[in-house]
């Protein structure tokens, strides 16, 4: 399966490749070939060699790793245009967790040794993709310390406003994955999320099964901006 003109577009636009020019990205991704996986099929396990990292051109993967007591903690979930396992690969380390798609997903392994060849040749690469990622970084602490700051009912309603295909009229949407991750994602419990979506009903939203039905798209909008505005007044 070849690299369609969008998963270029996609790998372009990410953190760690952004810097870099086509004829040097498509370089550096080599023979790797996208391939689709199924739900719950693992991708690796905590242990195994870093020998590549993972880029999703579509879908839904969670990375996840197993208590003491054996319980699953997911770690982090991830989605289209995120990429996951490149730090421990370029350490040449183990996988501290396990990864494993959510949702049939399309995806692009790229291996070390690939990488590695190019950026003996060219060590400017590594200054660009190092810089790269250093920005995205900043970005990602910013935006964690923003979700900290907000309350269990906007996270879920952004969630929700995030799915809807248009900024008004109603619209029925399928949840990507399973409410006890998308939980986890925004940084809840199951009881927490289960609250916050008992308030949207007030606004019309409401549940049925694996969809999220939104009567009126844009008063959940103002709803959610409502919600912020009386939130910063709090803090203030």
């Amino acid at each position: 399966m070849a690299l369609e003109s969008e998963d270029l577009e996609t790998l372009s636009g990410m953190p760690l490749f952004s810097a870099l020019d086509m004829p040097v990205l498509l370089r550096l991704i080599g023979n790797s070939s996208p391939r689709t996986y199924d739900r719950a099929q693992v991708l690796f396990e905590a242990g195994d060699p870093a020998e590549r990292f993972f880029v999703i051109l579509d879908g839904w993967v969670k990375l996840c790793k197993r208590s003491i007591d054996g319980h699953e903690v997911v770690v982090r979930i991830l989605t289209r245009g995120e990429c996951f396992a490149e730090a421990v690969m370029f350490m040449r380390g183990e996988y501290p967790v396990s990864a494993e798609v959510i949702r049939e997903s399309r995806l692009l392994s790229i291996e070390f040794d690939n990488i590695a060849t190019c950026l003996r040749e060219d060590p400017n690469l590594a200054f660009g993709m190092l810089a790269s990622t250093s920005r995205h970084l900043k970005k990602l602490v910013t935006q964690i310390e923003q979700i900290k700051g907000q309350t269990g009912v906007r996270r879920v309603g952004d969630f929700i406003l995030r799915l809807c295909p248009t900024y008004e009229g109603s619209a029925v949407v399928g949840l990507p994955y399973e409410k006890s991750l998308i939980a986890a994602r925004l940084g809840m419990t199951p009881e927490t999320f289960s609250r916050a979506l008992s308030r949207l009903r007030d606004v019309g939203v409401r549940t049925d099964r694996d969809h999220v039905i939104v009567s009126d798209i844009k008063r959940l909008s103002d709803f959610l901006s409502a919600e912020s505005t009386s939130q910063r007044g709090f803090k203030s």
